[in-house]
């Protein structure tokens, strides 16, 4: 697992298993592709792009989605490939984050201190500012081998981490894109 994974998996200690959802349907605005997500938010991609969703753990409660370009090679969509190809990751998860261990908020202000510390015991750098949006945010400028920016935003319910290359036109455009339908903080329920 890679490190700049840290985000929610940090608390909650997810696996990586495919659980193979399927790409959920909504009407696409003109010009795109809308990716509704099992938390009861809807994301707006372009018409160029594709997603490949998924449950990042066994409990299906790390949902998370890649966008990527049409075309893009499926062993091409790891990390260090993020900016050659303009992939982006979305990670969603409950804000009370419920285990066998027991209950724990994994929000923004948790994540603030965990993500750094993780990335700072793994020997890489991170610099935390804070980030324009309706819901609150804060954006974590990765570097070291694969530089990356984290984007986490606390929803009604749930986090959301945008991973991406680069701050760039793609990723804020996704991250604008966000609405909260009906937000919940168990999937399928």
């Amino acid at each position: 697992m890679s490190i700049r994974r840290t985000g929610l998996r940090v608390l909650l200690g997810a696996g990586m298993i495919w659980a193979g959802l399927s790409s959920p349907a909504a009407s696409a605005p003109k010009g795109g592709n809308v990716y509704v997500g099992n938390y009861g938010y809807v994301l707006e991609y372009p018409s160029s792009y594709t997603v490949l969703p998924r449950f990042a753990d066994s409990e299906k409660t790390m949902e998370e989605a890649l966008f990527f370009p049409k075309g893009t090679p499926t062993d091409k969509l790891s990390e260090p490939f993020y900016d050659r190809y303009g992939i982006i990751r979305v990670e969603v998860a409950p804000i009370i984050a419920r285990t066998p261990q027991g209950s724990f908020r994994a929000g923004l202000k948790e994540l603030r201190e965990a993500i750094p510390g993780a990335l700072k015991r793994n020997g890489e750098k991170c610099a935390v500012a804070g980030f324009p949006s309706p819901f609150p945010g804060a954006k974590f400028t990765i570097s070291g081998r694969t530089p990356l920016v984290q984007v986490v935003l606390e929803g009604a319910k749930v986090t959301y981490i945008f991973t991406a290359a680069k701050d760039g036109k793609a990723l804020r455009k996704l991250i604008k894109s966000l609405r909260e339908i009906e937000p919940t903080d168990r999937p399928g329920r």
